[in-house]
C-alpha cells in the first residue's frame, strides 16, 4: 500500500524538481542577455 502512495508522491517530487531545475536554467540563461527585459515571473 505504501508503494502506491509513494509512486504519485515520487512523480510530483519529480516535476516540481524539473520546473525548478527549467526556471534556474532559464534565469541564468537571461543573466548575460540583460539587453533583453525577460521578466521569469510573469511568464510562470
Amino acid at each position: 500500500m505504501k508503494k502506491l502512495i509513494s509512486f504519485p508522491l515520487l512523480c510530483a517530487v519529480l516535476v516540481v524538481i524539473a520546473i525548478i531545475f527549467a526556471l534556474t536554467i532559464r534565469s541564468c540563461a537571461t543573466r548575460p542577455l540583460q539587453a533583453q527585459p525577460v521578466t521569469p515571473s510573469t511568464t510562470a
